[in-house]
């Protein structure tokens, strides 16, 4: 079996590579049932997940997803692992540039495939600015807080 560390960082490297037309070659390194959450979704099952990333490349262009800083934990056979990544893309219809600074953990399990993608990110820095009315108070929420902590 391959180490945790190999596993993730070729499964960081793919995810830097990701287009519409190698998203089927997800099943390579995620498991039929995984786990994938993120502040907008909460699934089981590789379809799903290619699912949902399939609607990022339908919304979005100029598309640039960047790992960063794996980490492993240190103990003999753990299965953990987590990295922080930066997304960047711009919106179709809108044509906003959006940039997303996340963290993820992956779980592999003793067979070498991925069964748990847990992404972490602030909504609220980029993507909720895209939504007509919600972006605009947001912005006039933060604009308020910002005012009031002078």
């Amino acid at each position: 079996m391959q180490s945790t560390e190999h596993i993730t960082t070729s499964y960081c490297q793919f995810l830097e590579e990701l287009n519409p037309n190698n998203l089927q070659m997800l099943k390579r390194f995620a498991d039929q049932n995984i786990f994938f959450s993120d502040p907008f979704h909460q699934t089981r099952g590789i379809d799903e997940y290619i699912a949902i990333l399939d609607t990022m490349f339908q919304k979005f262009n100029q598309i640039s997803f960047k790992t960063e800083n794996i980490l492993f934990n240190s103990a003999k056979d753990n299965n953990v692992a987590s990295f922080s990544w930066t997304l960047k893309m711009r919106h179709k219809k809108t044509n906003k540039f959006i940039q997303i600074i996340g963290m993820s953990l992956v779980e592999v399990a003793q067979y070498g495939l991925i069964v748990r993608h847990e992404d972490y990110w602030d909504p609220s820095s980029n993507i909720y600015r895209i939504i007509p009315l919600l972006g605009a108070t947001i912005g006039l929420v933060r604009k308020k807080i910002a005012n009031s902590s002078r």
